[in-house]
């Protein structure tokens, strides 16, 4: 079993490495504008820095709500009756984040008027944030624990 500092500590950097993960492709898109148009670079950077800050915001507030409420319980669940793996944590976190992204579609009513494909293709981006996401947390809580490496051979 990980110790409390390292499951906190997983806790802490899992949504933030999700949200990076979210955040990844907007920060190469500002880059490559400002890359393409460099006359126009200050308004595309100023817009894009508000953008990425709003973004950055927002997506780390759900991504700790989403933890904190249904990743914390699932790990309590889990954590006596499976011994955990790489893929196993990131298929939890990946679940974790496409239900975080479920509640919050249902939630969040703005959202269900951009059409089943727009939900569709955001519930799979964010699967693959959770995915991430869940591999780093077994990362931080898991990873070179000796008791768990021995366990895991055959």
């Amino acid at each position: 079993m990980p110790t409390l500092t390292r499951v906190v500590m997983a806790f802490i950097l899992a949504p933030v490495a999700g949200t990076v993960a979210f955040l990844a492709p907007m920060v190469l898109r500002i880059a490559s504008e400002l890359w393409e148009r460099p006359a126009e670079a200050a308004s595309t950077l100023v817009i894009g820095l508000v953008v990425l800050r709003i973004a950055g915001i927002i997506g780390l507030a759900i991504a700790f709500a989403g933890t904190i409420v249904i990743g914390l319980p699932a790990y309590f669940l889990m954590r006596k009756k499976v011994s955990s793996s790489p893929s196993l944590s990131a298929l939890a976190g990946g679940c974790v984040a496409l239900v975080t992204t479920i509640l919050v579609v249902l939630i969040d009513s703005g959202t269900q008027s951009s059409g089943m494909a727009g939900i569709a293709s955001l519930m799979a981006i964010l699967f693959g944030c959770g995915l991430i996401a869940g591999f780093v947390f077994w990362l931080c809580a898991f990873w070179r624990i000796p008791a768990f490496v021995k366990n895991a051979r055959p």
